[in-house]
């Protein structure tokens, strides 16, 4: 139980650790600090494994731009599509994907039960780093069902798709 836990707080610190490098989210000192004092050793080789599993767990896919053409077919199919936007209340009112349904990245743990684990679900924001935020973290949660539309609502408006508000 011990060692699942530091597991799993190497993870965490190593998410923050890479969600603060690489897509420019600042993240506070004390949340680090809190992280890294349940951390009281050097990564194991079950954290390690465990990075590696979760790397290895993305889909092939998932730095494919899915083109705005094949978006639309698949919400135009009806595929059990579920689609998400992930940018804050004020930015989804201002106008969002069709059909999409507003769970903001800073929410996503407290709102699991709107995110199905046995249907497609297809993440979005602005420009596609909270949609990388919200996938790495439904990915250590174990979705394995989540994609990402890294056009974003960007793509989406810039190829004359319209907004429903």
């Amino acid at each position: 139980m011990i060692e699942s836990k530091r597991v799993v707080s190497g993870l965490l610190l190593g998410l923050l650790l890479v969600l603060t490098l690489l897509s420019g989210v600042f993240v506070p000192k004390s949340a680090l600090a809190a992280v890294e004092s349940k951390v009281t050793s050097p990564p194991s080789a079950e954290v390690y494994t465990a990075v590696d599993q979760l790397l290895n767990s993305l889909p092939r896919d998932y730095y494919t731009v899915m083109p705005v053409k094949q978006l639309k077919n698949k919400l135009k199919k009806r595929d059990n599509v579920v689609l998400v936007d992930v940018r804050e209340p004020s930015e989804y009112d201002s106008g969002h994907i069709p059909g999409a349904i507003n769970v903001p990245v800073r929410s996503l743990t407290k709102n699991l039960d709107r995110i199905p684990t046995d249907k497609p679900v297809i993440l979005y924001c602005s420009s596609g780093h909270r949609t990388a935020i919200g996938m790495t973290a439904l990915r250590l949660l174990g979705y394995t069902n989540v994609r990402s539309f890294p056009p974003s609502i960007n793509g989406w408006k810039a190829a004359g798709e319209p907004l429903e508000k």
